[in-house]
């Protein structure tokens, strides 16, 4: 207590001889050092606000261009997906969906079930076969079964497909109408002139449309012959090399054994 009697006591004595001219001055420098730094810390917190409100902002206005950005690539995804899926002229870049819209011309429905019969028919036939083919088979079939009914008709046109899908005759309708063994002809309206001399009917295109669409009731008949006009030798060969199969219309139907 002593000690810090006696430095309280030398602080006064000092303080005591300082001239009032120094008190007023320091008196100045505390006050105006209090006042600046109350003036840079108001600045700085106001700075720190600004600070803040710019960081705020810029945020609010990324998150804006972000979604902007992102409205405008789903724009962009869906004019590319409309430009897929419309037509376009090749020469203009335009739109051709409503022109081609307007060209379309109404078929009434017996027009659609015409041509999905004739589509239909196409995929259904039993052999390829190009325009000569169809021609000779059809006159084949009227030269062979003149006068017969549907069924007759159909049964000769069958002979000739099942000759054209077996191995051991030709591959074309043409072909297996024309085929000879040796001298011989395998159909004798294509040396006797009958086939080129008929009419072909219209119960004869049906029989072998219907042929060629699939309808047999030739029990795979290779072989035909009408007994009361044949060579009897020929027919002779027929009876002891051949599988007799069923009689129709005039003809006899064999097979190989």
């Amino acid at each position: 207590m002593r000690t810090l009697h006696s430095f309280l006591h030398r602080v006064w004595g000092f303080l005591r001889g300082i001239p009032k001219k120094c008190y007023r001055t320091c008196a100045i420098i505390t006050a105006g050092t209090i006042i600046l730094s109350m003036v840079a810390f108001h600045s700085g917190s106001f700075a720190a606000a600004g600070k803040n409100k710019a960081i705020t902002t810029g945020i609010a206005e990324a998150d804006t261009s972000l979604e902007d950005g992102l409205e405008e690539e789903s724009v962009t995804e869906a004019k590319a997906q409309v430009l897929i899926e419309t037509p376009q002229d090749e020469e203009t870049g335009s739109n051709t969906a409503a022109p081609q819209a307007a060209q379309v011309v109404p078929r009434s429905a017996a027009d659609v079930v015409t041509q999905t019969a004739e589509e239909a028919a196409k995929s259904r036939k039993v052999i390829p076969l190009n325009g000569d083919d169809y021609e000779n088979l059809l006159k084949i079939v009227e030269a062979e079964a003149t006068g017969s009914d549907i069924k007759g008709k159909i049964l000769v046109a069958d002979v000739i497909i099942n000759r054209v899908n077996h191995p051991r005759f030709p591959d074309t309708v043409t072909e297996v109408v024309f085929q000879k063994n040796g001298r011989t002809a395998q159909f004798s309206p294509t040396i006797d002139g009958r086939l080129n001399k008929v009419t072909v009917t219209d119960s004869t295109i049906e029989a072998v449309d219907r042929a060629l669409e699939g309808e047999d009731y030739s029990q795979g008949a290779l072989f035909f012959s009408a007994r009361s006009f044949a060579d009897p030798t020929n027919m002779s060969w027929f009876d002891n090399n051949l599988q007799w199969l069923q009689a129709y219309g005039g003809h006899e139907f064999y097979t190989f054994y």
